[in-house]
């Protein structure tokens, strides 16, 4: 459940990030609503999701953690390059 939380914390993030008016044929979260209300509720997915984490065995959590930081470098690199 942790992980699938924190996937939608990164869409609704990713969605104010590159200003998309939809995800999935519908309105995306800061669109419907407002920016602030946007980045809390994924603030909120995050905490949930940690609280998941949490229970998670260490080496998995250790593998996630690997993989993530991986994936937000590489984003961060494709974002500076736009």
């Amino acid at each position: 459940m942790g992980l699938e939380v924190f996937h939608n914390f990164t869409l609704v993030h990713d969605d104010i990030m590159d200003h998309a008016p939809v995800r999935r044929n519908l309105p995306t979260v800061h669109s419907k609503w407002n920016l602030n209300q946007a980045v809390l509720s994924g603030d909120v997915m995050a905490f949930i999701a940690n609280e998941c984490f949490l229970q998670t065995p260490p080496q998995y959590l250790l593998k996630f953690s690997e993989c993530l930081i991986r994936l937000l470098l590489k984003y961060a690199l494709v974002s500076s390059l736009t």
